[in-house]
């Protein structure tokens, strides 16, 4: 009866109080500097924690733990900024459960200063912004389609070779794989 209070059930996770029949640690943080970078699809890489990983281009994240430093670079999209946010936000109610804070080293001289002390010290010149999908002909782009279709009864596996690609190349009676 009281399991049926659960709905839809009881999940039970690894973990557990410190005793006799098992020592649970706590969990140490590692601190960790994270770039976000991209113009349609941002998406989040770690790099080193050091201030040549900076650039006006893109946003970081800074994440000491109990502090998570919020840095957008002068050129850095709109889309960089709301991916960057998003990350620090559920960083710190997921990971930390509120227990962190979530700073602005370029609204205030006294985080910008801890910021880059952190990182080793604000560089005389920060990195300028780089372009993020450079100016590349459309058949160097390095991407391949191919279909999966068996309209002749084997399985084949065809590349589609015809640029630039479009939804037309698509239909939904075959499977598709764009290899990046």
């Amino acid at each position: 009866m009281f399991l049926s209070y659960f709905k839809p059930s009881v999940e039970y996770l690894p973990g557990g109080i410190e005793s006799g029949f098992r020592e649970v640690k706590e969990k140490k943080h590692e601190p960790r500097l994270l770039q976000c970078k991209g113009e349609r699809y941002p998406r989040v890489f770690s790099v080193d924690m050091k201030a040549d990983s900076i650039n006006e281009g893109d946003v970081f994240i800074l994440d000491m733990g109990d502090k998570i430093y919020f840095w957008p670079g002068d050129q850095c999209n709109v889309t960089e900024k709301m991916k960057a946010l998003e990350v620090a936000t559920n960083m710190r109610k997921g990971e930390r459960h509120c227990a962190a804070d979530i700073l602005f080293p370029k609204e205030q001289d006294a985080v910008d200063q801890e910021f880059w002390k952190i990182l080793g010290g604000k560089p005389a010149v920060i990195t300028p912004y780089t372009p993020d999908d450079p100016d590349v002909p459309e058949e160097d782009h390095g991407y391949k389609l191919y279909k999966i279709s068996n309209d002749t009864g084997k399985l084949l596996c065809t590349e589609v070779t015809e640029r630039p690609l479009t939804r037309a190349h698509l239909d939904t009676t075959n499977v598709f794989i764009l290899e990046l």
